[in-house]
């Protein structure tokens, strides 16, 4: 049911229908397959990713179907403990401040004590932009829109066709089962000996390619 109800609109074609809508499958030369829909290639990872939500720099991987309530768990307990330095740290520059007027105490205590007092401004900053990361994620995700959906205004003309309702939504975000990964571990890639790898699992490598390449089992990223 829900996203899951995807099928082929006939054998070998190269379309699929999502919820009784056609959707085409694009095709990727890198990794010489047609990708899943909403799926999408990370020029960082050089990967397609099912479900690409976006690549984040932070945590230096991409956030697709397999990760995302992770990410998602990830940046609201990160919030709530910024949130907690920051008020532990005002609540230790206003029991330093003598415990006076709030505004006074902690002006006192932040002379006092610098150091909290820049560990206060610090974890201030970065509430402000976990708040609003935090805030976006939990948008997009009741609406069950990507944030590389939402960047390219995918579905700014026309019905989300992915929208299953709030709970719904909410429940295929956060509390689905994860799929196991389609890549194997001891899948055979060509590696060039020069340098780099070939195009595709199992592939011949890139058009012209006069450097020799060799099979290896190696471990693809998931």
């Amino acid at each position: 049911g829900g996203e899951r109800e995807v099928q082929a609109v006939q054998r070998g074609s190269r379309g699929v229908v999502v919820n009784g809508h056609i959707v085409s499958l694009k095709y990727c030369a890198t990794c010489n397959i047609y990708r899943p829909p909403r799926a999408s290639h990370c020029k960082t990872c050089d990967n397609c990713v099912d479900r690409f939500d976006h690549h984040c720099p932070w945590l230096g991987t991409c956030v697709g179907r397999r990760n995302y309530s992770a990410f998602v768990g990830f940046i609201l307990t990160t919030t709530l403990m910024d949130s907690f330095v920051m008020g532990t740290s005002l609540f230790v520059l206003h029991l330093e401040g003598a415990g006076g007027l709030m505004g006074m105490s902690i002006f006192l205590g932040a002379q006092r004590h610098p150091d909290v007092a820049g560990l206060a401004v610090f974890a201030c900053l970065w509430l402000v932009f976990l708040l609003l990361l935090s805030g976006l994620h939990l948008v997009l995700l009741s609406s069950n829109v990507t944030t590389n959906e939402q960047m390219k205004g995918v579905w700014r003309d026309r019905d989300n066709i992915y929208d299953h309702g709030f709970l719904s939504n909410v429940y295929l975000a956060l509390l689905s089962p994860i799929p196991e990964s389609v890549l194997s571990p001891g899948a055979r890639v060509a590696l060039d000996i020069e340098g780099g790898f070939g195009a595709g699992v199992g592939g011949e490598g890139s058009a012209g390619a006069t450097h020799e390449h060799r099979m290896l089992s190696v471990l693809p990223r998931v």
